[in-house]
């Protein structure tokens, strides 16, 4: 999920853990289609998966099964052909299938044209580096901007570079055209972040949580 110093717990301490809505439409469980929220973007282990620490580690509401329960889940939808479950160093992965990914979206409704990713690193010297890709060029400049001017990126004059790509997995069961990608080196990790600005601003979403202020605005 890459590396969000500060922002991961500044986000963490502004969000509710609500209820998300669901259009009904399959016969996901409500627990099962907790997992796949946080398997849409990626693939997990069963250890992040379980109940006890789920809420941390994933800042959103836990689903109630217990590790017996979430083993006999995890295996069923493997078996249906919603999951995939592969070994990487000695470690059992699970991950979302494109037949698992159509459930999802029938179920959240993403808004894929206002979808974006941010992802971080640093330089030699230890200054943050930024990442966005997005669906869109607008969405991608969207959040450069905005997150500029409501302080969610501490910036003032590093090198940026943008480009746009192809060919590029920003889901691993589902397939997008061209990529807009924006990178820029930070000033530092803390700032002062407006959050309700962010949220009254916010024209993308990253998480099935964030998708929802679009599902309103859609239905």
């Amino acid at each position: 999920m890459g590396d969000r110093g500060r922002y991961a717990a500044d986000c963490l301490a502004t969000r509710t853990m609500r209820i998300l809505s669901r259009t009904l439409e399959t016969d996901l469980s409500d627990d099962e289609l907790i997992l796949f929220d946080v398997m849409f973007d990626g693939g997990t282990t069963f250890c992040l998966l379980r109940r006890e620490g789920f809420e941390q580690q994933w800042n959103r509401r836990s689903h109630n099964l217990t590790d017996n329960e979430l083993l006999k889940s995890l295996n069923k939808l493997v078996n249906l052909g919603y999951l995939r479950a592969e070994v990487e160093r000695d470690r059992e992965y699970f991950e979302l299938t494109p037949i698992g990914g159509c459930i999802w979206e029938r179920e959240r409704v993403p808004a894929w044209d206002r979808y974006a990713t941010d992802r971080y690193s640093q330089t030699k010297s230890g200054r943050p580096i930024v990442k966005i890709v997005s669906t869109t060029r607008q969405s991608r400049d969207d959040f450069w901007q905005i997150g500029r001017d409501v302080g969610f990126f501490a910036y003032s004059n590093g090198r940026t570079r943008e480009a746009v790509i192809s060919n590029h997995m920003l889901i691993p069961w589902k397939t997008f055209g061209s990529m807009y990608v924006w990178i820029a080196v930070l000033d530092g990790w803390h700032s002062l972040t407006d959050w309700v600005a962010f949220e009254t601003q916010r024209t993308w979403w990253r998480s099935p949580k964030e998708n929802e202020k679009f599902r309103i605005d859609t239905t």
